[in-house]
């Protein structure tokens, strides 16, 4: 799922970092043996093949990235998600939590 499949649940804009350049202050890189010795590494991927989502493996895998959701006005940053290692995303209900509190603001 990607940007259009999030704009149903929200109301306004979404920023998608394509150039992938907004990492925080400092890049995180999970070295390539320390993500094939993490047992959730292999989680993720049992999980991910079980829901029929298929990736690519096109890119620079090792760069973790996140999710940062930014509120209009002075609200800030109202959510934030660091990867961790290989395939650990955000998940949904704490995503739709942090909307639903934009949303009543």
């Amino acid at each position: 799922m990607g940007v259009p499949e999030f704009k149903e649940f929200f109301d306004g804009e979404v920023f998608l970092d394509s150039e992938k350049r907004f990492y925080g202050p400092k890049e995180r890189w999970l070295p390539l043996w320390h993500g094939v010795l993490r047992c959730d590494t292999y989680a993720h991927g049992f999980r991910a093949k079980k829901n029929g989502v298929k990736g690519n493996v096109k890119g620079e895998g090792r760069l973790l990235g996140g999710v940062f959701m930014f509120a209009p006005g002075d609200q800030g940053i109202t959510f934030e998600h660091f990867e961790r290692s290989w395939g650990d995303h955000a998940k949904i209900p704490d995503i739709m939590a942090a909307i639903n509190r934009v949303k009543r603001n």
